[in-house]
């Protein structure tokens, strides 16, 4: 091989090793790029899951503290719209529903409706709506405006802490001679009334 052959065949290797770095350099260029953005999309993704997978978790923490079946109900007073002072020895039914509202609950608007029809069938227990946000003034004009005649209490934040209340609208079935609780549920339908009560 002569010495211009092999200067050729150097020149020829720089060459091939230039640019193959070369090709080397811009995949890793790529494979960095994609690695960077399949990382942002996984951050993007993340953004949204957390306050999810949060709120999930919260819903699940604030079940576990719901009313326990079997436990004594804490004893109340609060006056209805009539005027009347109601308590857990007003119900004259064996068993009583208490309804834990909030004026400010658009689920509770919602549900009014399906717990009046469940007082309009043939022999409803007892209800008793306690409700926050409000005032009797205020249980009145509701009342009025939509043609409802279920007993309403003007509640305190303390009573649906003592009932574990943690969402509105919050059913729980009371039974009236031990004064325990039975079940408590969020309901929304008279369907689901029904259902809560055949148990």
């Amino acid at each position: 091989m002569t010495s211009k052959t092999s200067f050729y065949l150097i020149i020829i290797g720089i060459i091939a090793a230039i640019v193959l770095g070369g090709l080397n350099y811009k995949k890793t260029q790529q494979l960095q790029q994609t690695i960077t953005q399949q990382q942002q999309e996984l951050t993007r993704l993340g953004d949204f899951l957390n306050p999810i997978i949060e709120e999930q978790q919260m819903m699940q923490a604030l079940d576990s503290i719901q009313p326990e079946a079997g436990a004594s109900a804490p004893t109340f007073s609060f006056e209805d719209q009539h005027g009347n002072m109601i308590g857990l020895t007003s119900f004259t039914t064996p068993k009583a529903l208490l309804v834990f509202s909030s004026a400010q609950c658009h689920s509770c608007k919602d549900f009014y409706p399906h717990l009046q029809q469940y007082i309009d069938s043939k022999d409803p227990l007892d209800v008793a709506v306690i409700q926050i946000d409000s005032d009797k003034a205020g249980n009145i004009a509701m009342l009025k405006e939509n043609g409802y005649n279920f007993r309403t209490l003007v509640g305190t934040n303390e009573i649906f802490n003592e009932y574990r209340v943690t969402s509105t609208p919050t059913t729980i079935l009371i039974d009236t001679t031990t004064k325990t609780i039975i079940k408590s549920e969020n309901l929304s339908t008279l369907e689901e009334i029904l259902n809560f009560l055949k148990d």
